[in-house]
């Protein structure tokens, strides 16, 4: 038997780890190319999907801010001027409030003496305030009106400004009031009230930068944003052509009717007020947080170089639900990224990453990553909106790449497997083929020796008479030894070369049977060993070609001989008996030790021999055998071998010719 030495499957082993390494390196980096491909594109796609986003967010902004800024300054009081000059209600005086702005509480005024008031209720009278109430307005309906009332005075107190605060040298003030918040920086003759102190520290610190930046500003400004313009870049076409351009907010002027109030005129009487034409200035809306919950919506209103305040407000996570959070919890980027609301540096909304039911094609996480970042227009242009990814979804294409690289894996791992396989089995293959070479040199020096020596006494006439018969009998043996040896070589070189090359036909057991026992029989008997023979029926057909049949006879008796020369019962048995119906069974029993279990389907291998040929005690050239594993297969039969108690049996089975109904198993 063939060892491979350990230094050949070490040198097997370094070439193959090189090639499988030099073919991974490749395969990985495609996969990670590929991959990374991918998530540009998923990031792409999903920064495009921000972008149209915000610019729905930003058109739909855009249409309810142009329409409060469309509210002429009369709507903001109770009574309005109407067609055919006829007074009637301002269609912001209803109750429940509505409008289009999402989480509007009321609207509010507060004019230039400082007298606040909403659309709700008329302004109350110096004489009699339960005389200015509409009579159609029931009790309950009235409380509630002054209720809501009452609660956006609490809302704006704070910060609205007071009569001696709108007082003093307009023309010294008058370019500070139009560029900066109306509810700060004004001076106060008087002392001011404790409200209006209050207002003034929120509506500082509302509108004072920050000394140091809040958690969310400094996270969003440390991300690199570098590769994010480029994108933007990219992406402006789509958001224009979502949002459109923004349109340009300035100072307008218009003309006003308003009813001149007598406060000594009931309030039923309103279509016998008297009519007042006049201009106003007014100034795009204003944007402000109140507190966590509110914010205010305002603008200044010029009217005979006095300045009026009119606004609304607002519930800030209404509005922003309504605004933003409906719409972003529509779109595919709920499931992947956050939404963070920020107002001047300060987080005030935050809409969390939603992990949607059955959604399976997120490979990486990438918690953090900024998708998209923008600031709002006008007047909510203090408001930025922040996306970031808490995951990348890949998409088919990432199980694509990820099966692909799997596969590519386990064929370069099964490669590398079956290539040491074959390497081990051609390098095994070797060391046989050069056993052999030895084996046949053996084989054909020692016949041969014999054979020139026993010749050499022969010819000088050495031998007596009495030894010349048994030197010509060792010659023929050794010379039917050689020509069994070269039988075999030339039979499996024209195996090797041309395939199969048998002519099959019809003949009988006996036959075949009486063939092999001229040519093994006394091969036996000088041998030293018994023949017995075994046959159920010698006049079964079968097809074969007789001399391949022969010459398997042959190297299974030689084989038995060879393995059995040191047993105690030195018998070999020849046998033929029907096995199913359809084939007939040639055994060939030697009484040796046996073939160990684990080479009963080795020894059928070419060149496969038990023993080392260095230490082997046996004679041999290791194709014997596997010489007749061919020759059976090609006749359509098939070998095997058992052990028996003691021996082994080798078993021949050939096809019949007609198949047979009785069976002798």
């Amino acid at each position: 038997m063939s060892t491979i030495a350990p230094n050949q499957r070490r040198r097997l082993r370094l070439i193959l780890t090189a090639v499988f390494v030099l073919l991974l390196i490749p395969t990985i980096t495609l996969a990670y190319l590929g991959y990374r491909q991918l998530q540009f594109e998923s990031f792409y796609q999903h920064q495009s999907m921000a972008v149209e986003l915000t610019a729905r967010i930003e058109a739909r902004a855009s249409a309810l801010f142009e329409a409060e800024d469309a509210k002429s300054f009369v709507d903001f009081g109770f009574l309005i001027v109407g067609e055919g000059n006829y007074v009637q209600r301002s269609p912001l005086s209803t109750f429940p409030v509505e409008g289009d702005l999402p989480g509007l509480l009321s609207y509010f005024q507060v004019d230039a003496d400082g007298v606040f008031s909403t659309p709700l209720l008329p302004k109350p009278s110096k004489r009699d305030a339960t005389s200015r109430v509409p009579e159609d307005i029931e009790p309950g309906e009235y409380q509630q009106r002054l209720a809501l009332q009452r609660k956006i005075r609490q809302q704006l107190e704070a910060v609205v400004v007071s009569k001696e605060e709108l007082r003093g040298d307009l023309a010294t003030v008058d370019a500070e009031i139009r560029t900066t918040s109306p509810f700060r920086n004004f001076t106060s003759a008087g002392s001011p009230q404790p409200e209006l102190e209050v207002g003034q520290k929120i509506f500082d610190r509302l509108n004072a930068p920050e000394e140091k930046p809040s958690e969310l500003s400094r996270s969003v400004n440390e991300l690199k944003l570098d590769y994010l313009q480029e994108a933007d870049d990219a992406l402006a076409p789509l958001y224009e052509k979502v949002a459109g351009k923004a349109k340009l907010r300035t100072r307008r002027l218009e003309k006003n009717t308003e009813a001149v109030i007598d406060q000594d005129q009931p309030f039923a009487d309103i279509a016998q007020r008297r009519l007042t034409t006049f201009e106003s200035e007014v100034d795009p809306f204003r944007f402000d947080v109140i507190d966590e919950n509110h914010f205010v919506l305002y603008r200044n209103v010029w009217r005979d170089q006095q300045r009026f305040v009119q606004g609304a407000v607002i519930e800030l996570k209404v509005f922003l639900q309504g605004l933003i959070g409906t719409v972003y919890r529509g779109t595919n980027l709920a499931s992947v990224s956050n939404l963070i609301v920020v107002h001047q540096g300060d987080v005030i909304h935050r809409y969390l990453d939603e992990v949607r039911v059955g959604h399976s094609s997120t490979v990486g996480e990438t918690p953090g990553t900024l998708l998209y970042r923008a600031r709002l227009t006008a007047p909510v242009n203090d408001i930025e909106l922040v996306f970031r990814f808490t995951r990348l979804p890949i998409g088919p294409g990432g199980m694509l790449i990820a099966w692909t690289t799997f596969a590519l894996l386990a064929i370069l791992i099964g490669g590398f497997a079956l290539l040491y396989r074959v390497g081990l089995r051609q390098i095994a293959l070797v060391e046989q083929q050069q056993d052999f070479v030895s084996a046949v040199s053996h084989e054909l020096k020692t016949p041969l020796t014999s054979i020139r020596m026993y010749g050499e006494i022969l010819k000088a006439g050495w031998a007596s008479e009495e030894k010349k018969r048994s030197y010509y009998d060792f010659i023929f043996q050794e010379s039917e030894r050689l020509t069994r040896l070269i039988n075999n070589v030339l039979r499996l070189a024209r195996f090797n070369r041309n395939g199969t090359d048998l002519e099959l036909h019809t003949t009988t057991v006996g036959e075949l049977v009486d063939l092999a026992r001229s040519k093994i029989a006394t091969h036996v008997e000088q041998a030293g060993f018994e023949l017995a023979e075994q046959h159920d029926d010698l006049n079964l057909v079968v097809e074969a070609d007789t001399d391949a049949f022969v010459q398997i006879m042959i190297n299974l008796i030689d084989n038995a001989l060879k393995f059995s020369a040191n047993a105690t019962e030195k018998k070999v048995s020849f046998s033929s008996r029907l096995r199913g119906g359809s084939s007939v069974e040639f055994a060939v029993r030697d009484y040796g030790p046996g073939v160990p279990r684990d080479q009963m389907k080795k020894i059928f291998k070419l060149f496969y021999r038990t023993e080392r040929e260095l230490t082997r005690e046996t004679v041999g050239t290791g194709i014997g055998l596997a010489l007749v594993h061919e020759l059976v297969t090609a006749m359509g039969g098939s070998v095997d071998v058992k052990n028996s108690e003691p021996g082994a049996e080798f078993r021949v089975r050939l096809p019949l010719r007609a198949p047979q109904v009785r069976s002798m198993d």
